[in-house]
Order: C-alpha cells, then structure tokens, then sequence
C-alpha cells in the first residue's frame, strides 16, 4: 500500500513536469517567427496568377491548385493549370492556366466540406 509521502511525491514531480512543458512550449512559440509575410494575389490577364506569403501547396492538379498562405487556405480553379514557379523560402508561387476563380477558405474544415458540395452541384 502506498503512502501518502509517495502520493505527495508524484504529484510534485507531475506538476514539476507539466511546468517544465508549459516552459518549453513557450519558448518554442517565441523562437518561432510569425509569419508576418506580406499576402498578395496578382492575376495577369487571367493566364498567370502570383502568389506571396504561401507556406504550403496542399495538391495540384491541371483544373485546381489548393495551398496554405499566412491568411489561411486558397483554391485556384481551372484549366490547364500548371505551376511555374514554387519558393516556400521566398513564400511564392506562380500558376499558369486558364485562371477561372480563386477562393479563400479560413480552415481546412471548410475548404473540404466546400469542395465535397461545390463537385456535386456543379
């Protein structure tokens, strides 16, 4: 049978523990840079559309481009779609194509739950 000593025991080695983890979270997210990237979207004649501020391109195909930037998630529709130009140290991307819309979605949630509708009613 354990004693109370020991009981008392674990629990300051736990909260000695959760303490040192909330510590190193903390420093984690100051040694992180926000990505304070300045966001922009140019269209050319809706042949070639550039991007800034992209952390990631989450798939690519010929008719849709979906990434994440600093503002949240964008799918770029339509045809003959290629990328150009990819720098996630410069946060840019170039598309190519026929450019037919560019949507903003703030979570992935989202941008799922749309694509799944926007396919079935199209």
């Amino acid at each position: 049978m354990k004693s109370i000593h020991d009981f008392a025991a674990a629990y300051i080695l736990m909260c000695h523990l959760m303490q040192r983890s909330a510590v190193m979270y903390i420093e984690e997210q100051r040694e992180r840079p926000a990505n304070n990237a300045p966001h922009k979207v140019v269209i050319d004649s809706r042949e070639k559309i550039i991007i800034t501020a992209v952390e990631d391109v989450d798939s690519f195909n010929e008719v849709e481009v979906i990434l994440l930037t600093n503002h949240g998630f964008i799918t770029v529709t339509g045809e003959d779609l290629h990328i150009n130009k990819l720098n996630l140290d410069d946060g840019q991307l170039v598309v190519e194509g026929k450019i037919q819309s560019v949507d903003y979605a703030d979570h992935e949630e989202e941008r799922t739950k749309r694509g799944v509708f926007s396919k079935m009613f199209r």
